[in-house]
């Protein structure tokens, strides 16, 4: 049904976010932030059973993981991220505020023994066995020992993010910053999560005030940069980069604070320039074809200006047509950085779009390891679900996304097609009449939640609602054909005498011996 699969394509993604499908904003939302928000779409194939790729609106999920691993070939899952929990104690051992000013200062007291052992405990509980709960009783018990345990404050943060509570992540983020306000990773998840939610001045705020403090902290500065640039205030960001530059003339935060200005604003010649100074700088001191995951911290920022770069030049080729090449350039960044959340929704989508539901589920799940709650991610492994028959799965998922995302049509357009796909499957013990209803109440309220002016979204409801009205038409009466009835009432022109041949109307065959009425054949 066509109908249906352009409108996954279009009407499964907010019509907000696509819109401005050329331009992409600085905003830093994937993996540990050092990417930008993207609104990706990766072209419009995809059956109805098959579902379709959805786009990003903003927010992966904070992490210090920068994510090794050996990158798949395009077309496959990829790596998967590391932990996106902060893993290490060795800062959180070492006392001092991290240069900060004497008024900011807060001492950090070392973890003791036991506090580590609990550290390590909840790590392991998230990443060996998948228990949260016991993560973050672990994390919270070592916060409740030593309250300047920041990552522990951070991880808490994190695992509110993946269980949807907005607020209490953000209070964790904040409780973070408030231990230790120069720690980058916790002011890119804050003002992620914000800028996410809607609140974009208070995202900027929250940057503003606590970057502002740290003038010469290069990460800071560059998060406020982004900040700005997301807030399209590209100039301010542009500043930031220049006065790093002043202090040291090859420094790369600064050139991508540039690069995301210059995609803000369509300078495509700048975004070009920019593109290949940065490579060539890179190439000098982390060659593209080392990002196999590991290293030092350096190498591993190094290894994520790569990925962004490549990413940048992936949605270049896509916006000029060049499909295969994008898909190489997307799968490129997925290899120099695991965790870069919107190169796997977009690479998911080509797979969705080509039927590879397996490789896509693949790297909607590695997405969702580090973006629990993004609702690109949740859409798609929606689709990928629905497209493999697994209807509860795909329901689970998307229930889900609703709950975090009532406002946002694209959910309920997807349980629409689940329901829509299930209508012969007995699904949730419906029959058909009540599984089309059930998808037509899912396209209307997606319809009026998009102001109920969207052509194809109606099309849809319109193909819906007939085939309803099919499943709950009465039965047709009996067709009624002309001729007398015997005795026996057959409607057929005759009954059968009790010798079993067929009494018919002279000159129209007369009773045999067998029985068959015979004779006027």
């Amino acid at each position: 049904m066509r109908t249906v699969d352009r409108c996954v394509v279009r009407c499964g993604r907010a019509s907000v976010v696509f819109a401005a499908v050329a331009a992409l904003s600085g905003l830093a939302a994937c993996g540990d932030g050092d990417h930008p928000s993207t609104t990706p779409r990766a072209g419009a194939g995809g059956g109805a059973g098959s579902g379709a790729g959805s786009g990003t609106g903003g927010g992966g999920s904070g992490t210090t993981a920068a994510g090794g691993g050996t990158g798949g070939t395009a077309g496959g899952g990829g790596a998967v991220p590391e932990s996106p929990l902060e893993a290490g104690i060795d800062e959180a051992l070492a006392a001092g505020g991290g240069g900060a000013p004497a008024a900011a200062r807060r001492e950090i007291v070392p973890l003791s023994a036991t506090e580590a052992a609990n550290f390590r405990q909840g790590v392991d509980a998230f990443e060996v066995r998948g228990d949260d709960a016991a993560a973050k009783a672990a994390f919270e018990a070592v916060l409740a020992s030593n309250p300047t345990a920041y990552r522990a404050a951070y991880n808490l943060g994190y695992l509110a993010e993946r269980r949807g509570d907005t607020r209490e992540a953000i209070l964790s983020y904040q409780r973070a910053l408030d231990i230790k306000p120069d720690y980058p990773n916790a002011l890119r998840a804050l003002f992620r999560l914000l800028e996410r939610s809607g609140r974009v001045a208070e995202a900027l705020s929250q940057v503003q005030s606590r970057a502002s403090a740290f003038p010469d902290n290069n990460e800071l500065q560059e998060i406020l940069a982004e900040a700005l640039i997301a807030a399209n205030r590209a100039d301010e960001g542009v500043v930031i980069a220049r006065r790093m530059l002043l202090a040291d003339a090859n420094n790369l935060e600064a050139f991508q604070i540039l690069l995301r200005a210059s995609i803000q604003q369509g300078r495509s010649a700048l975004t070009q320039e920019l593109l290949t100074r940065i490579a060539s700088n890179l190439e000098g001191s982390v060659p593209f074809d080392s990002c196999v995951g590991g290293g030092s911290p350096e190498t591993r920022r190094a290894c994520k200006l790569w990925a962004y770069c490549r990413f940048t030049l992936g949605r270049m080729a896509a916006e000029q047509g060049r499909k295969f090449e994008a898909l190489q350039y997307f799968q490129n960044a997925i290899d120099a950085d695991p965790t870069f959340v919107e190169a796997r929704v977009l690479v998911a989508g080509y797979q969705l779009d080509g039927g590879q539901l397996g490789p896509a589920i693949e790297n909607l799940e590695a997405a969702r390891r580090v973006a629990p709650t993004w609702l690109p991610v949740l859409v798609g492994l929606g689709n990928a679900h629905r497209g493999q028959g697994n209807y509860a799965a795909a329901v689970q998922v998307l229930r889900e996304a609703e709950r975090l995302y009532p406002s946002a049509p694209e959910v309920p357009i997807a349980l629409g097609l689940v329901y829509y796909d299930a209508r012969t499957s007995n699904f949730e013990g419906l029959d058909r009449a009540r599984a089309d209803q059930t998808a037509l109440e899912q396209f209307r309220r997606a319809l009026g939640l998009m102001g109920g002016n969207d052509g194809e979204l109606a099309a849809l409801i319109q193909a819906a609602q007939a085939d309803y009205d099919l499943a709950t038409a009465p039965a047709p009466a009996p067709l009624e054909v002309p001729g007398g009835t015997g005795g026996a009432g057959d409607g057929w022109g005759g009954g059968w005498d009790s010798g079993g041949g067929g009494a018919t109307d002279p000159g129209s065959g007369g009773a045999t011996d067998d029985g068959w009425g015979g004779g006027g054949w």
